[in-house]
């Protein structure tokens, strides 16, 4: 080797050294920072939910999703057991539909008919009376029991921060899909 080779050679690995010591002093100060920075952000999720729990669900709904706003508003709302009052998000009339409706979220079917009516300690379903009810959300599904009845399951659909419609299961004649009346 001549003499002009090795000092290239040197040259190449002081360069390569130096970035690499950069990178180690980078990932030394960088991720105990984003560590520390998402421990404060998860202990002050946690004094929202003390304080103030409707901002905190709120929060949950817009960073983490529906699902996980689902299980937190199951745990802090008593959903775990059964309840007579529905989920606020599934309280009132919702329009029936064989097949899913490809609408956007301001969809309101006119009109209303068949529908479904989740009321304080009832439900009333399609041709029938209503019946008393009793609601619990376990793994982010909502159960309806129906003295007498088959219970109902039902999946929100939400893909974004707003419940866009209902999958139900245990309804009659095939109606399987909920839109919010206006």
């Amino acid at each position: 080797m001549t003499l002009q080779r090795l000092r290239n050679l040197a040259g190449r690995y002081r360069i390569t050294l130096r970035v690499a010591l950069l990178v180690a002093l980078a990932l030394t100060v960088y991720v105990p920072l984003m560590l520390s920075a998402e421990r404060q952000a998860a202990q002050r999720l946690e004094e929202l939910r003390a304080e103030d729990p409707q901002a905190y669900l709120e929060v949950l709904k817009r960073e983490e999703g529906f699902d996980a706003y689902l299980a937190a508003f199951a745990r802090l709302r008593g959903f775990d057991d059964w309840r007579a009052a529905p989920p606020v998000f599934l309280h009132g009339r919702w329009r029936l539909y064989e097949t899913r409706q490809y609408v956007d979220d301001s969809f309101a079917p006119e009109p209303c008919t068949p529908a479904v009516r989740f009321l304080e300690g009832s439900v009333r379903l399609p041709s029938a009376p209503a019946r008393d009810a009793l609601y619990t959300i376990q793994n982010a599904h909502i159960a309806v029991q129906r003295p007498g009845a088959s219970t109902l399951s039902i999946d929100p659909v939400a893909p974004r921060q707003s419940v866009h419609y209902l999958r139900i299961e245990g309804l009659p004649q095939g109606l399987r899909f909920a839109y919010r009346c206006s």
